[in-house]
């Protein structure tokens, strides 16, 4: 493959940055002058949270990068996982960003999660022209592809790098554009988690902020019930809790989007 001039990680989790980075341990991405961590942080609240890049261990894998920027910081005041550029303010973002990154006139390659979803489609659109390496991480990703999306994107995508969740199975996420899938090894998975795992000496204590959990509500494994997926009232004066687990939102979705509210939760 093409060596590129930079190369652009967008990444929503620290679980996609093991992934990413297993993937350059692999091989299985070009070489390149220069390696740029993106983070995205799509919490609801990001500002109500701890940066999830600052997590113990991500030391290790913050330092295989050159550079560490925040998409956040360059998209403010809108939200990761609900904003895309329109089409119109595309060229202008673009010279924005490249000169806000230092990228100048760099020849630029982008390796993202799915990107039909933002932030990943945002920042696809925003580098129109980019080649694109997928990296598909959960099983959802052995599904089709989600929604629809826009042929200059799609025809962009070079591979789609995936762990062998089920062996033998190859994704057909993007299949439709005629993208190849490729295994990431596990060696290369374990070699990047077994470096991060050994530089985490403790976890601090607090709020899970990120999970929307609290370690002081989990009683006997029951979680709080909340009015999103159970749609019983809970409150400071009433707590209600139930068995049944509080599942997490299918990735990708907005944060402003979620189940309606019950009559009785509505102003």
């Amino acid at each position: 493959m093409r060596a590129a001039g930079t190369q652009v990680f967008c990444a929503s989790s620290p679980s996609a940055v093991v992934l990413m980075a297993a993937a350059v341990e692999a091989g299985l991405l070009p070489e390149a002058g220069r390696r740029v961590l993106l983070v995205c942080d799509d919490a609801p609240v990001p500002e109500a949270a701890p940066p999830w890049d600052e997590v113990p261990g991500f030391a290790r894998l913050r330092a295989r990068f050159d550079a560490v920027l925040s998409w956040n910081e360059a998209i403010r005041p809108f939200h990761p996982a609900a904003w895309t550029p329109r089409t119109e303010d595309v060229p202008l973002l673009e010279r924005h960003l490249r000169r806000s990154w230092g990228l100048g006139e760099d020849r630029v390659e982008l390796v993202l999660g799915a990107p039909d979803t933002p932030p990943a489609q945002a920042v696809a659109r925003v580098f129109t022209g980019a080649p694109l390496h997928v990296c598909a991480g959960g099983p959802a990703d052995y599904g089709p592809t989600r929604g629809k999306l826009d042929p200059l994107i799609g025809t962009r995508v070079r591979q789609v790098l995936h762990p062998d969740l089920i062996p033998g199975l190859a994704p057909s996420l993007l299949a439709e554009f005629g993208a190849p899938a490729r295994v990431i090894p596990a060696d290369a998975f374990r070699a990047v988690t077994g470096e991060v795992a050994s530089a985490v000496t403790g976890v601090p204590e607090g709020r899970h902020w990120s999970s929307g959990s609290d370690r002081r509500t989990r009683r006997a494994g029951r979680t709080r019930c909340t009015r999103t997926w159970c749609g019983r009232p809970s409150d400071a004066a009433t707590t209600t809790w139930c068995s049944r687990p509080t599942p997490p939102p299918r990735p990708g979705t907005p944060a402003r989007c979620g189940r309606r509210r019950p009559a009785w939760a509505r102003p």
